[in-house]
């Protein structure tokens, strides 16, 4: 149950200077990596949602995305949701 909790949950929640969430099970990481070495893949997260920005947004420092109303945001991350600070992608960013 861990496992797959940690896999859409950040494992800061814990390990305070680890803000990610878990990318292979402990027991299936040499499978996957022998897997994904082999087709060159590289590691991509999958979106736990989605959004619509619903106003323009001007970022105001690097962690930050600049949004305009109607951009179309790929949420990995809901940590910090009480405070309205998600992690997400935006037009590749």
């Amino acid at each position: 149950e861990l496992v797959e909790y940690y896999q859409t949950h950040s494992l800061k929640e814990s390990f305070k200077q680890l803000d990610t969430a878990l990318r292979f099970p402990y027991k299936q990481r040499d499978r996957t990596i022998q897997r994904s070495n082999s087709r060159n893949a590289v590691f991509n997260p999958r979106p736990i949602g989605m959004a619509t920005a619903r106003y323009n947004f001007a970022a105001r420092d690097m962690r930050e995305l600049t949004l305009r109303e109607g951009d179309v945001v790929k949420i990995y991350s809901k940590i910090g949701g009480d405070q309205g600070w998600w992690k997400g992608e935006a037009k590749g960013k």
